[in-house]
């Protein structure tokens, strides 16, 4: 383990608040340990993780739910967001959620053509995906 790992457990496992902040913030931050940091009970932490530009897109599929819509959004608008990752996206209560979705470049065309109406005449999403397959 590299010394600079070291220093992130280290932070992580004495849960120095200030500490994790900024490196959850830091663009440099290594992906396993915003994977781990993904499992914080603090909002705030698990925001930084969906924002940050380093976050795998497994742990973006993991945070798609999070009850925060805060960071439902965050997941929404990171560039890496799978297209598997948007489609759980585009059913949120959220409209704010669902128009970033429809917006993503990632976001399948027929998920996008159902948000355009916005629940494609009140049908679910799983109802509209079987009528035009």
């Amino acid at each position: 383990m590299s010394a600079r790992q070291v220093e992130y457990t280290k932070i992580i496992a004495d849960d120095l608040e200030t500490e994790i902040l900024i490196l959850v913030q830091d663009a440099h931050t290594p992906h396993e340990v915003l994977d781990n940091l993904a499992n914080n009970p603090r909002w705030d932490i698990r925001y930084y993780v969906a924002w940050n530009p380093n976050t795998s897109v497994e742990t973006l599929d993991k945070l798609y739910n999070d009850e925060i819509w805060e960071i439902q959004y965050r997941v929404a608008s990171h560039p890496n967001a799978l297209a598997k990752t948007l489609t759980k996206l585009a059913e949120s209560p959220s409209k704010s959620i669902r128009l970033v979705v429809a917006e993503h470049p990632n976001c399948p065309t027929l998920i996008r053509l159902w948000l355009a109406d916005d629940g494609y005449a009140g049908l679910s999403l799983a109802e509209f995906l079987e009528k035009v397959e």
